[in-house]
């Protein structure tokens, strides 16, 4: 279930279905073709549920109205009070009204039904629908009948189909496979439970306040998703009140986000046009303690022509995280990031997270520096599920799916941390087959063994009896000391793993350490952490002429760039004119980067910086025979950068030494 007409439903409401209620008037009193008739009108309108409603009954099912499982969506509700026009049938066999019904339950996301239907077809009629065996074989993984699944996907694969279904098969094979390895976890790591407290979905937490989308069912319709605001406190919700004021007539609201200030209100705002929802996201603000008009926000987030929805303001206040599908992404819905005040800048895509898929739904702890999101692009266990990627919000590192419990075979979106980061909710339809509910999340204690290693920067040998400090980088906690054995490595005990800052110190070689973030994952016992290496000091330089001490240079660099300032070419120029001078020098050329970034793409930064340093003597006539190079990437730190940017500055560097005179 990876696409779907228009803006995608996930995020359905836990109502009743009542369209077909509003289509009795017209339709009860005619014919049975007229359900056929109706049925193909609102399929072509995108209008799956009341297709679904209509399509059944044509088809003389056992299960009809009501009965037939369907409810309400946050996009398709509304009453028709129009006369009833001339309709003309587009569906020509029973076959085709079989097809057309498991596809409006495919588009609804009701899986029970669509197991049913899409089984129907591949035993009857696979032939004029080959498509319907992969479907079938989602239902079946949906409604957790893995085994089923993978050998409805066999025997699909071995048919004839396109190439773009044959991929959407093998990804769907492998998503099976990930989710029976998921599901044979002993040890989860966090616990999640049904809160049956409200009927909602799609949760936005700042301290205590909670703010949930949920169907306002009162009256007599049509019924729209508005915005609701509660007390959550001890995984209990209390004080439940509607937020009027964010009403707009004909138009849903959906996920929110406060700013950290609790003075603005960002959501998604949407409405049906020609069967398809348009969203957009809008802001309201707190003025003398009633919140304002809503107010749609400028074209830097709502892009012309595009649609954006599901904003978040991380807790800095500095940046809005939001899902679009305009022009510039990797496909499908990506998610984007701008600078607050929006007005002031361009958006910008996530890249390192995006897919051809459709991504969605992002948190962000600007705590711990995590990255939540939603995604069906990536391999999961089925629908949308939960992954992260740690790093800053401009440098993100690739993401990794948080695995069951907090995945399912089902849709698992509109993930948000408590305060104190042990708690969370997330909403998930893996309980029901109508609609996203909320969960609580707990994490629970747990300790892996660590081990790592320390060795010589140069020549890779291990390092014995160097000590080690490990600490949290963001937490206040106590430092953890130990010493590498005689092969260079180190062991100790770390829990609930996270940004860790590691420092490393032995006589007669440079202190070094680096930031990494270590993902403790619930269904390991062992963390393997990045290597830390040391830089012998080099005995101090004399020349015999003058017995003075020689003084290498340093080269620095700016973010991201390996491209040699005015400053560096005058230094390198004074050492050229030394290297014609001593032909007996040789020389190393290191070069490094500063924390930020993945520990491939550094490597190779640092060594394009030491190989400009060495194009630039080579130009001066130096022998590059003379010049050893090497890229060492975010290793051996000068100094500790935290959020120090003049820390950052001095560690993106080439570091100039001799190696034999």
């Amino acid at each position: 279930m990876k696409r779907i007409t228009g803006m995608k439903l996930p995020m359905k409401a836990s109502v009743f279905f009542m369209a077909f209620i509003c289509y009795a008037g017209t339709v009860l009193a005619q014919s049975r073709e007229a359900y056929l008739q109706k049925a193909d009108q609102l399929y072509e309108r995108a209008d799956y549920f009341g297709a679904a409603q209509c399509y059944a009954i044509w088809l003389d099912s056992a299960s009809a109205g009501i009965k037939n499982g369907l409810q309400a969506s946050p996009f398709t509700v509304s009453q028709r009070k129009h006369k009833q026009q001339a309709l003309k049938a587009t569906t020509r066999s029973k076959a085709e009204a079989i097809w057309k019904l498991a596809e409006c339950y495919r588009h609804t996301r009701n899986y029970e039904k669509m197991e049913q239907w899409y089984a129907k077809l591949q035993a009857d009629h696979l032939q004029r629908y080959p498509e319907a065996g992969y479907w079938y074989a989602c239902a079946l993984r949906a409604n957790g009948k893995l085994d089923e699944a993978e050998k409805t996907l066999n025997k699909f694969l071995q048919g004839k189909t396109t190439t773009a279904l044959n991929a959407a098969a093998r990804r769907e094979w492998a998503n099976i496979a990930f989710a029976r390895q998921q599901l044979r976890r002993k040890s989860a790591g966090y616990e999640v439970s049904r809160i049956s407290d409200i009927n909602g979905y799609a949760a936005s937490l700042n301290g205590e306040q909670l703010i949930y989308t949920a169907a306002d069912t009162t009256g007599k319709g049509p019924y729209y998703n508005q915005l609701s605001k509660a007390v959550y406190l001890d995984g209990k919700i209390a004080g439940v009140e509607k937020m009027e004021a964010l009403k707009v007539q004909d138009r849903h609201n959906g996920m929110s986000s406060l700013s950290p200030d609790g003075q603005v209100l960002y959501f998604t705002q949407w409405q049906t046009v020609e069967g398809k929802a348009r969203s957009v996201i809008a802001s309201s603000r707190l003025i003398n303690g009633q919140w304002s008009a809503p107010v749609v926000m400028g074209t830097n987030v709502n892009h012309a022509g595009s649609n954006a929805r599901e904003p978040f303001a991380t807790a800095d206040g500095k940046y809005l995280l939001f899902s679009s599908d305009r022009v510039g992404g990797a496909g499908g819905y990506d998610l984007w990031c701008i600078a607050l005040p929006e007005t002031t800048g361009k958006a910008w895509n996530l890249q390192a997270v995006n897919t051809a898929g459709d991504e969605q739904a992002p948190y962000y702890n600007t705590t711990s520096k995590q990255l939540v999101f939603s995604s069906d692009g990536l391999p999961g266990m089925g629908g949308f599920d939960l992954y992260q990627s740690a790093g800053t919000v401009e440098q993100l590192m690739p993401a990794v799916n948080m695995g069951h419990p907090l995945n399912s075979v089902r849709d698992d979106l509109y993930y948000v941390e408590s305060n104190d980061g042990k708690n969370a909710l997330l909403s998930s339809d893996r309980a029901v087959d109508c609609c996203l509910e909320l969960y609580a999340v707990h994490q629970l204690a747990k300790s892996w063994l660590a081990s790592g290693r320390v060795n010589d920067c140069v020549t890779g040998e291990e390092i014995a009896d160097v000590q080690v400090q490990i600490k949290d980088s963001v937490k206040e906690t106590a430092a953890i000391n130990t010493v590498t054995t005689t092969d260079g490595r180190y062991y100790t005990s770390i829990e609930n793993a996270a940004w860790l800052q590691f420092k490393a110190s032995k006589e007669g070689y440079e202190p070094a350490g680096h930031t990494a973030y270590v993902q403790g994952r619930p269904d390991m016992d062992t963390l393997l952490l990045t290597p830390v290496c040391l830089t012998k000091i080099p005995m101090p330089v004399v020349d015999p002429g003058t017995e003075t001490s020689v003084a290498w240079p340093v080269i620095y660099f700016a973010f991201d760039k390996a491209t040699l300032s005015a400053d560096a070419k005058a230094t390198l120029d004074s050492l050229a004119d030394r290297l014609q001078q001593e032909p007996s020098l040789m020389i190393d050329v290191k070069g490094y980067t500063d924390s930020r970034g993945t520990e491939k793409y550094n490597i190779r930064l640092s060594e394009r910086r030491a190989k400009a340093c060495v194009a630039y003597l080579e130009k001066k006539g130096v022998d590059v025979s003379r010049l050893h190079t090497e890229g060492l990437g975010k290793c051996c730190p000068a100094e500790e950068e935290g959020n120090n940017p003049v820390a950052a500055e001095r560690n993106r560097r080439v570091v100039i030494s001799s190696i034999k005179f």
